[in-house]
C-alpha cells in the first residue's frame, strides 16, 4: 500500500521544493506494488492532466499546474519531538494528491499526516456498499501499524479526517480505536440523506464511544442529512460553507490562484473556490489543535463568534459549536 507522509519540518532546511507534479506522479503506483520508475511518474502526471481536461480544462493549463511549487519539501529536516497523527481518508476512488494543501499546512502546525488511495475490497474502484466502507477501514489498520516506527509520530493522539466516503470510514475507526481523540467530517457521505442506508445496514451502534466530530456540508445542499451523526455524537459540530460545491474539500478549489485559467466545470458558480477551502482547512486544523493538541481556545475561539465562521463574514456560511 502506498502511503504518503508530511511531517513537522525544520525551516529553511536543505531540501529541495515539491512541485505539485511531484505528487500527481504516485498516480501512477497507485493500486499496485511497484516502483516509482519514470515510466509510472510520467504515466502518474498524465493521469492527473486527463482527469483535470475531464473537468474542462485545456492540457496546457494542467500541465502548467503540474510545475506549480507547493509548500511540501523532499525528505526535510524533521522538528524535534513528537507530534500527533491525523490521518486523510479519501473519497471514493479518491488519491492523497486530493489533499495536498490540507495535509500540508496541518504538518506546518505540527502535526504528522499520513494519507492513502482510498480502494475497494477486490479492485482499485470501490462501490458504495458496507464491504468496501470496511475495506478502507482495514487499510487504515495497516496505516496505523506502519505509523508505529514512524519517529515523531505519537499515536496516542490520533485525528481522522475523512472526505466523502471517507468520513463514514473515518468515524467507524474511530469507534474502534481509544486514542482517536477527533474526526473531521469533509462533505461526508455520512451526512447525505441518499448515502445514509448503508451506514444503517452496518448497525453502527450509537452506544459506543466516538470522539468529537467537525462535520462540514455545503449550505443549502439538498442532499444534507445531520439527524443520523447527531445519533451517533455527543459531541458535533456542523459548518455549512456558502458558495461551495463538493470538490471544493479538495485541493482542487486552490488550482485558480495557482494557474488561473486553469478553468474546472465544478467551480464554475463558485465565486471563490480557494477561500471555501481554507476556510475549511483553517477550521480544521482549529478542531484538531483544540483536541490533540491541547489547545482548546485555538477553536474557542472561532465558536464564539458563532454563527459567523470566525472573522470571515456571515455570507461564507454558518457554524454550529
Amino acid at each position: 500500500m502506498q502511503i504518503s507522509l508530511w511531517y513537522p519540518a525544520i525551516a529553511h532546511s536543505h531540501s529541495s521544493a515539491l512541485l505539485f507534479g511531484d505528487y500527481a506522479a504516485l498516480l501512477g503506483t497507485e493500486g499496485r506494488a511497484a516502483p516509482l520508475d519514470p515510466a509510472s511518474a510520467a504515466a502518474g502526471r498524465q493521469e492527473l492532466v486527463t482527469y483535470f481536461v475531464s473537468l474542462g480544462a485545456t492540457e496546457s493549463a494542467a500541465n502548467q499546474l503540474l510545475q506549480t511549487v507547493t509548500a511540501g519539501r523532499r525528505a526535510a529536516t524533521r522538528s524535534p519531538g513528537r507530534h500527533p497523527v491525523v490521518v486523510i481518508l479519501a473519497g471514493k476512488d479518491g488519491s492523497p494528491v486530493e489533499h495536498v494543501v490540507l495535509a500540508e499546512y496541518l504538518a506546518s502546525h505540527g502535526f504528522v499526516v499520513a494519507a492513502t488511495p482510498a480502494m475497494g475490497t477486490e479492485r482499485r474502484t470501490m462501490a458504495w456498499t458496507a464491504t468496501d466502507v470496511m475495506a478502507q477501514v482495514a487499510d487504515l489498520e495497516f496505516v496505523f501499524r506502519r505509523l508505529q516506527s514512524q519517529a515523531g509520530a505519537d499515536l496516542t493522539r490520533i485525528g481522522l479526517i475523512g472526505f466523502s466516503f471517507g468520513a463514514g470510514s473515518a468515524i467507524i475507526a474511530g469507534q474502534q480505536h481509544q486514542n482517536v481523540q477527533a474526526i473531521v467530517s469533509l462533505d461526508g457521505s455520512i451526512g447525505f440523506r441518499d448515502r445514509i442506508p448503508v451506514y444503517r445496514s452496518m448497525a453502527i451502534a450509537s452506544s459506543r464511544r466516538v470522539a468529537p466530530i467537525l462535520h462540514f456540508n455545503v449550505l443549502g445542499e439538498e442532499r444534507n442529512e445531520i439527524d443520523y451523526l447527531d445519533s451517533l455524537v455527543p459531541r458535533l459540530a456542523v459548518a455549512g460553507l456558502a458558495h461551495a460545491d463538493h470538490l471544493a474539500f479538495t485541493s482542487l478549489a486552490m488550482v485558480r490562484s495557482a494557474v488561473p485559467n486553469l478553468a474546472l466545470a465544478p467551480f464554475h458558480a463558485v465565486p471563490d473556490p480557494a477561500r471555501v477551502h481554507m476556510i475549511a482547512v483553517s477550521l480544521t486544523q482549529a478542531f484538531l489543535a483544540a483536541h490533540l493538541q491541547n489547545r482548546p481556545g485555538v477553536w474557542s475561539a472561532v465558536t464564539a463568534q458563532a454563527p459567523r465562521l470566525g472573522s470571515w463574514p456571515p455570507e461564507a456560511g454558518h457554524l454550529r459549536p
